[in-house]
């Protein structure tokens, strides 16, 4: 049951939220280049086991420890560097290993030596290189794996990037990963809709969804959150099999072009938007 949403821009200012029961004071600070940060197109956050902060931008990684920013960026003809600046996503694996997807190739950063380790994975159908990674994973079992275009490949740093899946398998590219805590992985996809796995890779529904699927939160209740570009959130009851549809002209919601679904809390989920965050009341 949806009980409210809630708008908040991310502003230079101090927000209040508040209902009559309680408040919460949000304190909004702001990181840019002149801080250390590479560029200001921040596409992907990730916070590693060791509490350091991941950003991932249109011009490299950049490492945070809460005072400054370590930079990871591609140098021309320096195999030591990323393959490519434009970040996509991060990953962890069970070594603390940290795993980069790029426009170009899947960079692994060794938490031993530190050094950066490239890797392009070859399509399973394929011999070309299929070098765009646009999401990865870090599964139950512990390995990491990387959606690149419609193929899904296992990461590991004892063999080569390896396809599990044909390209076949998902009909349009992926653009969203995340797995239940019942271990099945969802899929949203460019135009083909939600593609639903068991954890060992078994293909158990495919359900059409209009749009891009660009963010996939599932909750302890069973539900699957989506975001999608231009369309607002989807709510899918799993069990029922229903479809709930939250969007600008029916709720507060900021905009309708949705980057990413956060939870906030064990009832509330931070939505990010094209134009601004978002608090959502479950």
């Amino acid at each position: 049951m949806i009980k409210r949403l809630y708008t908040a821009f991310i502003i230079y200012m101090v927000m209040l939220y508040a209902t009559p029961a309680y408040s919460i004071n949000f304190f909004f600070s702001h990181l840019g280049v002149e801080d250390g940060l590479s560029q200001v197109s921040v596409l992907d956050i990730f916070q590693d086991s060791d509490g350091y902060i991941w950003f991932g931008t249109r011009n490299g990684a950049n490492r945070y420890d809460g005072y400054e920013f370590v930079i990871y960026q591609n140098e021309v003809n320096n195999n030591a560097t990323l393959t490519d600046n434009y970040i996509r996503g991060f990953a962890e694996d069970d070594r603390k290993n940290i795993w980069i997807a790029t426009s170009n190739g899947i960079n692994c950063i060794d938490h031993t030596t530190k050094k950066i380790i490239r890797f392009y994975p070859k399509s399973i159908d394929k011999e070309c290189t299929t070098n765009a990674a646009v999401r990865l994973l870090k599964h139950s079992d512990g390995n990491v794996y990387a959606f690149c275009n419609q193929s899904i490949f296992k990461c590991s740093m004892d063999q080569t990037v390896e396809p599990i899946l044909p390209d076949t398998v998902i009909s349009s590219p992926a653009h969203s990963v995340a797995q239940a805590p019942d271990e099945d992985i969802y899929i949203g996809t460019e135009s083909s809709g939600l593609y639903i796995y068991s954890g060992n890779w078994k293909l158990k529904q495919h359900i059409p969804v209009d749009g891009t699927i660009t963010a996939i939160l599932p909750d302890e209740g069973g539900n699957i959150w989506l975001g999608l570009d231009e369309a607002g959130i989807c709510l899918f009851n799993k069990e029922r099999q229903t479809f709930t549809w939250l969007h600008k002209d029916n709720t507060c919601l900021s905009n309708n072009s949705i980057r990413t679904l956060v939870p906030y809390s064990d009832s509330s989920i931070l939505i990010g938007t094209f134009r601004g965050l978002n608090i959502l009341d479950k």
